[in-house]
């Protein structure tokens, strides 16, 4: 069985306008499953022309070829490891796009997904699935404010026995 993660979610900052710009509210959430309607996503923002976006790092279950699907109202768009693996960027009414991504079992990718609002009703979806993940919203667990773990070795003055100095690293720094 695959390693659970132990992650809390994704860094959001929704921002009052369509362009990432203006009066901002951050905050930390869980996943990207939301119907906001017709109000608003967040006190302080309007509920029309909104823009949200997420950063922080996910680490799939399994190594294989992954499908990562949107499903929003209006524009949506996702980036794994730098790389655009699905867009919707236009005004349109609640609808499902996906892209495919090879990823690695264990291995934290940066993630940043983007989304607007023009007008009327609001809604945002971010799901995956591969060969043996059954298709779901991306879950809490798997998502990450920042790279999940480091690796520390234990010793009283930091120098091993053989004289090198041990510093903390990232365990996946990829």
């Amino acid at each position: 069985l695959p390693s659970l993660g132990t992650g809390t979610g994704l860094n959001a900052t929704y921002y009052n306008n369509l362009d990432f710009t203006g009066t901002s509210v951050k905050r930390v959430d869980p996943k990207i499953d939301f119907s906001w309607g017709t109000g608003s996503p967040v006190s302080g923002i309007a509920s029309d022309t909104f823009s949200v976006r997420w950063l922080g790092f996910i680490e799939p279950l399994y190594s294989e070829e992954y499908t990562i699907y949107i499903k929003s109202d209006d524009g949506m768009r996702v980036y794994i490891d730098n790389a655009l693996v699905v867009s919707d960027y236009v005004i349109h009414s609640s609808r499902e796009k996906s892209g495919k991504i090879r990823l690695e079992a264990g291995r934290t990718y940066p993630i940043k997904v983007e989304y607007f609002e023009n007008k009327v009703s609001a809604s945002a979806r971010l799901s995956w699935s591969s060969a043996s993940q059954a298709k779901e919203v991306v879950p809490k667990i798997q998502l990450y404010t920042s790279i999940p773990s480091t690796v520390t070795y234990q010793c009283s003055d930091g120098i091993d026995n053989d004289g090198d100095i041990l510093i903390d690293y990232p365990s996946d720094p990829g």
